[in-house]
């Protein structure tokens, strides 16, 4: 009986805990003081863009898509107004749906790409300058030509006067040796013939030079230089005079070519060529005059000659003559000093020569006396 009235009690006094915990926890969820503010909504940025223009109808038939080509940049907005999108005659795609509005930024314009400079102004070509004319190649296994020196190339030519033809006879002493000497004289229209030979008793022939050639403006064009010596066998320089190319001349022994100047000689035709021009002037120069004289063993040198004034010279035999001496210096230790003694009376021609080259006696031909100029044999 008394169970039967504890019951509903208890569940009464459930209840009530029950529902003082649901006070409770509604009193604790709800904050002091006033209500937060609420959060401002987000903002929305707005571009002004022009209004797309409309697009062409499209033509009836589609062509070829040009090739792509860089396109020109805008020209620069002019200032305080707003500068014009780059692709403006485009439509603007439509932005895609975003839950927060986002505003894309305005496009700036590309900056305009500066202008090309104008081509420079043509300068002035000056005048050609004229060249002389370059030298053949050499032939195989040939050195390179020694260049002439220009200003004996562009000198004015001084004018020479051709000696008669003459055959003469010569004393030719070296040391204690004395023998004969021979030097005939053969010009002509087709050229001339210039040789020289010495002799010594119990020995025979010890020299025989040879030249031939013709006449330019410089006096004598020698074409073949051949040189024989005692026990020495035959050497020779042929000088190449072509049409339009400068003067040469290569040797048979050694492979070397020389370029040359006009009026250049041989060893043996320098003889005449000085008789040519001493019989032309109208008095001695008073400084030395030059001359390219080439020997037949490769050899090219300047022969600086000085006129020394007239001596009397005995010749073999006992007749004396004026005579004008010329006197070229050697080049070095072993190079040719030459003396030259003129005749005025017959050409110019040398009545004494004098060779030495400082290796031993000097060699000397004097005229024998009582020879005239004569046209030499054939």
């Amino acid at each position: 009986m008394r169970s039967r009235f504890l019951r509903p009690r208890l569940l009464l006094l459930a209840l009530a805990v029950l529902g003082l915990h649901l006070l409770l926890l509604r009193h604790c969820a709800t904050p002091d003081g006033p209500p937060p503010p609420a959060a401002p909504p987000p903002a929305v940025l707005s571009v002004q863009t022009a209004p797309p223009q409309a697009p062409a109808p499209p033509p009836a038939a589609a062509p070829e898509p040009p090739a792509p080509v860089d396109p020109e940049p805008p020209a620069p907005a002019a200032p305080g107004q707003d500068a014009a999108p780059a692709a403006a005659s485009a439509p603007r795609p439509a932005a895609p749906p975003a839950s927060i509005p986002v505003a894309k930024p305005p496009t700036r314009p590309r900056p305009p790409r500066p202008a090309d400079p104008p081509p420079p102004a043509a300068q002035p070509v000056p005048a050609a300058t004229p060249l002389a004319p370059a030298a053949p190649a050499a032939e195989a296994g040939e050195r390179p030509a020694a260049a002439a020196p220009v200003r004996d190339a562009l000198a004015p030519l001084p004018p020479t006067r051709i000696p008669p033809p003459t055959r003469w006879s010569y004393r030719l002493s070296r040391g204690g040796l004395v023998g004969e000497g021979s030097l005939d004289w053969a010009p002509g229209p087709q050229g001339y013939t210039l040789a020289l030979r010495g002799e010594l008793p119990l020995i025979g022939t010890v020299l025989t030079q040879v030249s031939r050639g013709g006449f330019d403006a410089a006096g004598l064009a020698p074409l073949r230089f051949t040189d024989r010596r005692l026990r020495r066998p035959e050497q020779a320089a042929n000088f190449r005079r072509e049409a339009g190319q400068p003067l040469q001349v290569s040797f048979s022994g050694p492979p070397t070519v020389h370029s040359l100047p006009p009026g250049s000689q041989d060893r043996l035709s320098v003889m005449v060529q000085i008789a040519a021009l001493a019989a032309a002037w109208t008095q001695p120069p008073e400084s030395p005059f030059v001359l390219h004289v080439v020997g037949a063993r490769g050899d090219l040198a300047e022969w600086h000659l000085r006129v020394i004034g007239e001596e009397k010279l005995r010749l073999v035999g006992g007749e004396t003559v004026r005579a004008l001496k010329l006197l070229r210096e050697p080049d070095g230790e072993h190079d040719t000093r030459a003396e030259l003694w003129l005749d005025p009376a017959h050409g110019h021609l040398p009545i004494r020569i004098r060779l030495s080259d400082g290796r031993g006696e000097p060699l000397d031909l004097l005229r024998k006396t009582g020879e005239a100029p004569a046209a030499p044999t054939p």
